[in-house]
């Protein structure tokens, strides 16, 4: 009876430990915070931009008047999350950008 009880108690402790995993958060990107992207304004030089948000991760070779920011998160237990920024440029200057911070 006692060994019983033994290997059900190992048993248990074995399975549940299998649903414990620890599975760590991966990010990979810029981190973009609202106050970050509210600060870009119409006007701002890219050297401005890049000082403000990093230098971008994607680089666009078809389009030298855009940058893009992207940074995502998969949380180890949870579901997959995307922030993108897109800014702008005309003769070197922002005109205008958009942001997609929610997910």
């Amino acid at each position: 009876m006692l060994r019983r009880l033994l290997f059900l108690f190992l048993l248990a402790s074995l399975l549940t430990g299998c649903w414990f995993i620890y599975k760590p958060d991966i990010k990979q990107g810029n981190i973009l915070t609202p106050q970050k992207v509210n600060a870009i304004r119409p006007g701002m030089t890219r050297e401005e931009v890049t000082s403000l948000l990093g230098t971008p991760v994607l680089v666009n070779a078809f389009n030298d008047n855009q940058l893009i920011y992207v940074y995502t998160i998969q949380p180890g237990h949870g579901n997959f999350k995307a922030q993108q920024v897109y800014i702008y440029f005309e003769n070197g200057h922002v005109t205008k950008y958009t942001a997609n911070l929610h997910s």
